[in-house]
């Protein structure tokens, strides 16, 4: 007797894995979204929506002690090349210092296993524009947390647990950040460093006509841009 192979799982329940574990409202984002990339259909028809976070750094999960063999800073000129390296993209690095952001690190033994950037107000993040349109401007005391990377297991939280310290050294009181709406790894991951959700962003562009709007938590309604969060303000350019 010959047993059949283990057959794949089809589409449709691949899909209902997806909307179970992100809920119907996320999942059904995520679905229209991952449809209009296959179908190539998604630079005439763009849907974006992402959540804003928000944190006083005092509030943040904190590790009194990370192992020895690590150590958190920022980073300097001698680690350009292996930053560069670890993103993938030596344009993107350089302009980011040329903007004024500063990268966490999270070190050892000369090798960057974890990454952080921060938009330390006064100052503005816009790598965004293409996905959701707008701009975020922190003011002086906040800071804009973006684009955290990890190439070890746990090394990513490791750097977040210690971040508030390396905040705190900076004057940076409160921090702001956003996610992709779908990405409900990422939600939990900052659910649970302390991070609130704030609000939402949603930006929807047909055949290059398009809008951006935003939803305050605790008031009723969308917005149009610009729009301002305590120390956050969403902005077109």
């Amino acid at each position: 007797m010959i047993l059949d192979s283990p057959k794949k799982p089809s589409e449709s329940r691949h899909l209902a894995r997806h909307l179970w574990r992100r809920g119907f409202r996320r999942g059904s984002y995520w679905a229209l979204c991952a449809i209009s990339e296959k179908l190539g259909i998604r630079r005439w028809l763009h849907l974006a929506i992402a959540d804003v976070f928000s944190a006083v750094v005092t509030d943040l999960l904190q590790l009194e002690r990370i192992p020895r063999a690590f150590t958190v800073r920022a980073a300097e000129q001698d680690d350009l090349a292996p930053l560069q390296a670890f993103f993938g993209d030596s344009k993107q690095v350089l302009r980011r210092f040329s903007q004024g952001h500063c990268c966490l690190l999270l070190h050892s033994d000369h090798t960057v296993n974890a990454a952080e950037w921060v938009a330390a107000g006064p100052n503005h993040y816009e790598e965004d524009w293409d996905e959701l349109h707008c701009v975020f401007r922190v003011s002086a005391g906040a800071g804009w947390l973006f684009d955290g990377l990890g190439s070890m297991s746990g090394g990513w939280g490791m750097l977040m647990r210690v971040l508030p310290r390396e905040l705190e050294k900076r004057h940076i009181k409160r921090v702001y950040l956003q996610t992709d709406y779908a990405n409900i790894l990422s939600w939990e991951s900052h659910r649970s460093l302390g991070f609130v959700p704030v609000g939402k962003i949603c930006h929807l562009r047909i055949v290059g006509l398009g809008f951006t709007a935003v939803k305050v938590n605790g008031s009723s309604g969308w917005r149009s841009l610009p729009v301002k969060i305590a120390e956050l303000e969403i902005t077109a350019k």
